[in-house]
């Protein structure tokens, strides 16, 4: 009698060389889709840090001009940069905002002695966008009750 010759080795063989294939292909794809987020994420922060460097650069210059400038009659623009300069006991206060990016501007506070000596208060980023605060909360007061 012959028997038939079954060989079951051959299909498992193949069908863990597509499993094993399937998630290599698998595993690549998010590789670069990692990659790719991470690109994109380091331009936006090298950009982010490049506009803030160019505030601060902005703000120093100012900050020179200020020094030099004769404070008892100020301008109210130093280097393209609008100033508010008050006076206080002998002391001057200058204030200013550098843009540094589309929704940010560093913004400096400076006090100045009219003797070419300054003191930082402020120098930091801060927020351009606007945005209010809804305070209002609904409560209910019975039922059917409609009213604000």
């Amino acid at each position: 009698m012959n028997r038939p010759v079954k060989i079951t080795g051959a299909g498992t063989a193949m069908l863990l060389m597509l499993f094993f294939i399937l998630c290599l292909t698998v595993l690549c794809a998010l590789g670069l889709l990692s990659a790719s987020a991470d690109l994109r994420l380091a331009r936006t922060y090298a950009a982010s840090v490049q506009t803030y460097y160019e505030a601060d650069e902005q703000a120093s210059r100012v900050l020179r001009a200020l020094l030099r400038a004769e404070l008892e009659n100020p301008p109210e623009t130093i280097e393209g940069t609008k100033v508010s300069i008050t006076q206080k006991n002998g002391r001057y206060l200058a204030r200013y905002l550098c843009a540094a990016g589309e929704h940010q501007a560093l913004y400096v506070e400076i006090v100045l002695d009219g003797a070419g000596n300054y003191r930082t208060q402020a120098w930091r980023l801060e927020s351009t966008l606007e945005y209010s605060v809804d305070e209002h909360i609904n409560v209910w007061r019975g039922e059917g009750a409609m009213e604000p």
